[in-house]
């Protein structure tokens, strides 16, 4: 029952996540802008079937695949990764959750930046930042929805447990 309950946790803490992920593409024009001239940097290197001669054919594919690419990114890697370390190590603080999810999340622009092999003595641009901060924030809230979520599952369990 235990491992429904943290799969149940799971879907609720990515279903969080996105919801928060498109509150923050609505709400602030940095982050749709970033994520826009990222998209189209990435593009210039890629074949994909929804670019013929360099032009976009099908929206809905490039939308599709922006998409994916900053959930798995933003909110599925840093979550999984900070799930498996705290069942591995029987992490049951809401700190552990919040900070590694919300630390791994910030990252991503960072790995991105040593992925395309940019200079790193470059000036850090303060919208890198704003949105490095908006991706911590959506990482720690997702942390903090599974943390609850998985707590609220374990405690029911443990709580039919007779020690006499």
């Amino acid at each position: 029952m235990l491992f429904r309950s943290n799969i149940f946790s799971l879907v609720l803490a990515l279903i969080g996540g996105i919801l928060l992920l498109l509150y923050a593409f609505l709400i602030d024009t940095n982050l749709r802008d970033a994520a826009l001239a990222a998209l189209l940097y990435s593009l210039q290197f890629s074949t994909y079937e929804f670019l013929e001669n360099g032009e976009i054919q099908n929206i809905f594919l490039l939308v599709a695949y922006l998409f994916r690419s900053i959930f798995i990114s933003i909110i599925f890697a840093p979550l999984m990764i900070a799930v498996l370390i705290g069942q591995a190590v029987s992490a049951r603080s809401y700190v552990w959750y919040a900070s590694v999810n919300g630390f791994l999340s910030s990252l991503a622009p960072w790995i991105i930046r040593a992925a395309n092999k940019s200079s790193f003595d470059q000036n850090t641009d303060p919208v890198e930042l704003k949105v490095s901060l908006l991706f911590f924030l959506i990482g720690a809230s997702t942390g903090l929805i599974y943390w609850f979520f998985a707590q609220r599952g374990a405690n029911n369990n443990n709580s039919h447990i007779n020690l006499n």
